[in-house]
């Protein structure tokens, strides 16, 4: 059997990137995942990322926290991520690896390293 992704409505995610968490611990001033795999290195616990927007059902971004604090991950404004409040960060911990997969509607869940 051959499973066709396009069947599923997901969009292209591509590429690799390596940041640098925004300081501001805000989704202001998050910096923006804009690749589908992504390792991010932060100086403060909770400084963080925004993941990206328009995204549907299935599409997934992975992260590599290479830091030795907690970093925080954002939803979109109006997104949850494991349906906590609406536009509320989701902790990451330190040294782990983790997938967030899109549920539609600016939401996400994760998957994360042990």
């Amino acid at each position: 059997m051959t499973i066709n992704v396009t069947q599923f409505g997901r969009r292209s995610i591509t590429g690799t990137a390596a940041v640098t968490a925004g300081t501001t611990q805000t989704l202001a001033g998050a910096t923006p995942i804009t690749a589908a795999i992504t390792s991010v290195t932060t100086g403060n616990a909770n400084d963080g990322v925004a993941l990206p927007t328009g995204c549907v059902f299935g599409d997934e971004v992975v992260l590599f926290n290479l830091s030795a604090v907690a970093l925080k991950v954002w939803p979109p404004a109006a997104g949850q991520v494991n349906g906590a409040t609406a536009g509320a960060a989701h902790v990451h911990a330190a040294s782990k690896p983790g997938t967030y997969m899109s549920i539609g509607n600016e939401s996400w869940m994760t998957i994360l390293g042990a």
